[in-house]
């Protein structure tokens, strides 16, 4: 178990991914963690891409018990972001949230020392092969506990030349230790593979248009096989720019002040609509 001196080190920049926020662990950790927070003046980051990611999962209409879970952490880090505890900072995103916190731990130094709490033993395998002894990767456990993520497990020298020897005269491979990629057909390790796919095809998929600005989007196999995620209608510039506010309005049943955004706005425009002239808790209780 990592020591809670680790988060006593004051320039020790702590990230925590999607998985880890969604995670079944992930209530215990905060509760475990937040007095040492505030007591060390330390503060967990958050990229950007990972609050798009759970604004998504929040959005997702399929998956009520997900929009739900997304919607109670994006709540919690509101909450946290307010006591100075979290903070939004990172580098711009890409389509796969992998490789930005590849490009942030690669920058790890003596006087920036970096940790990633994970779930993805893929994304901690990465980190360790970064070779950066100032970057690290940790993963939750049960009580909120944090552990060292271990690097993937190599096979055996003895096994790999067996295998070498296979390939060489066309022969299987041990069905126990590697499984085929069902998209491309090629073998992997079995612990390599999410949903019977390879690495590589997961960062593969289908171009998407932006609805809005048609804009490409990749629609990686990872969010349709893994995540089972639908594809996203907007890019992430389109999706930011639709929760932006158009105008604040006054409930004519209540009298609180609410925002209308700029995609509601346009939605109406486009339906020939008014702006609506109630909240959302009126409108609903109206229903």
């Amino acid at each position: 178990m990592l020591q809670d001196a680790v988060l006593y080190v004051h320039r020790t920049h702590i990230f925590i991914d999607t998985c880890s926020l969604l995670s079944e662990y992930s209530e215990a950790f905060w509760n475990r963690w937040i007095p040492t927070l505030r007591k060390s003046g330390q503060k967990v980051i958050i990229i950007p891409s990972v609050l798009n990611e759970l604004m998504r999962h929040r959005d997702n209409r399929k998956d009520r018990k997900l929009a739900r879970k997304a919607d109670n952490v994006l709540r919690l880090l509101q909450l946290l972001e307010k006591e100075n505890l979290v903070v939004l900072a990172g580098v711009e995103e890409s389509n796969y949230t992998d490789a930005d916190f590849e490009k942030i731990m690669a920058c790890a130094s003596r006087k920036q020392p970096m940790m990633l709490i994970t779930q993805d033993r893929e994304l901690a395998a990465k980190i360790h092969h970064l070779k950066n002894h100032h970057a690290m990767a940790a993963r939750l456990a049960e009580g909120g506990i944090l552990l060292k993520a271990k690097p993937e497990r190599k096979e055996p020298l003895l096994t790999r030349i067996w295998q070498g020897v296979c390939s060489l005269f066309g022969k299987e491979k041990d069905d126990r230790a590697s499984e085929t990629c069902r998209l491309c057909g090629k073998s992997w390790p079995a612990y390599r593979m999410k949903a019977h796919i390879c690495p590589e095809c997961l960062k593969k998929g289908t171009i998407h248009h932006c609805k809005r600005c048609g804009k490409d989007m990749l629609y990686t196999h990872y969010l349709k096989y893994v995540e089972k995620a639908e594809p996203f209608a907007y890019c992430d510039d389109c999706y930011r720019f639709r929760k932006k506010v158009f105008q604040y309005r006054t409930c004519q049943d209540c009298g609180c002040t609410f925002p209308v955004t700029q995609g509601e706005a346009e939605f109406y425009q486009e339906k020939g609509y008014d702006l609506p002239k109630r909240c959302r808790d009126c409108r609903h209780r109206r229903r």
